[in-house]
């Protein structure tokens, strides 16, 4: 499948473009900076929700649609839901000049062309992790304090071993800050893999990690359905402490309530 894209953009002119970006124009890119693909349906329910209903999708498109024509954005023509999603399907990324935008000591982060099937899936579930986060507290459920998807939310410890959770989540409740990593599994890999997974969880916790103060972050595990809750809870039961008090497995749509529960974190040994 064949993208839709900017031209290249020379150092000048990406100074020219920057300086007509608005503030909902650099949203966006840090957004997509932040969990690499997003679909126009998301990025209306993040970055228009204080327009009229009847305007937002119009405006999104026309703004997208700029984005794109000034070169920073990718529009792909495979559409989340097919045709029939019709323009809040389409899915977009950052051009390499979004990327030498927003992150301009990065060069290694640079996409261009179409993405796997599989890895886009996967992309625009931890994308939707976001929204409905963001959404909960435009509700006034939570206050999200910090949302960053991987490579940001990866972690080293140990002798030079990095946690590679897919998401890390950080929620402020009452005057206390809960931490978690998120784990979105889409049951593509095996019960192996899923063990494997788990453990480096508990060898990172009990290296300790740095900046965390002294919780280490709970592990959500977001999975597809409730035969995949069961696979994994019993990869859960048969690992050592603290296993049951690090690792929670929800549904998607229950990802948000145990964010708004709390009980994220478990104390550093």
């Amino acid at each position: 499948m064949s993208a839709v894209r900017g031209d290249y953009l020379s150092k000048h002119r990406l100074a020219a473009v920057a300086a007509e970006l608005s503030g909902r124009d650099l949203e966006i890119l840090h957004t997509l900076s932040n969990v690499r693909l997003a679909s126009a349906s998301q990025l209306e329910r993040l970055h228009f929700v204080e327009l009229a209903r009847s305007g937002r999708a119009r405006q999104r498109r026309a703004v997208l649609a700029r984005l794109v024509g000034l070169g920073l954005l990718v529009r792909s023509e495979r559409r989340v839901g097919g045709v029939r999603a019709g323009s809040s399907g389409f899915v977009y990324w950052l051009s390499s000049g979004g990327w030498r935008l927003m992150e301009p000591n990065d060069p290694r982060r640079r996409r261009r062309g179409e993405v796997g099937l599989a890895f886009r899936a996967h992309a625009l579930d931890v994308t939707e992790l976001l929204v409905r986060a963001s959404e909960a507290e435009v509700a006034g459920r939570l206050q999200l304090r910090a949302f960053a998807a991987e490579p940001q939310a990866w972690q080293c410890f140990g002798a030079g071993r990095i946690l590679k959770p897919d998401a890390y989540v950080q929620i402020e409740r009452a005057g206390a800050t809960d931490h978690w990593f998120v784990e979105v599994d889409r049951d593509t890999e095996s019960r192996r893999v899923l063990e494997a997974k788990c453990q480096a969880y508990l060898d990172a916790f009990h290296a300790g990690l740095d900046g965390m103060g002294e919780l280490f972050p709970a592990v959500i595990w977001q999975v597809p359905d409730e035969k995949r809750a069961e696979v994994l809870l019993s990869v859960i039961e048969g690992l050592p402490a603290p296993s049951s008090e690090l690792f929670y497995i929800t549904l998607p749509t229950r990802t948000v309530d145990l964010l708004v529960a709390g009980v994220g974190g478990v104390a550093q040994p």
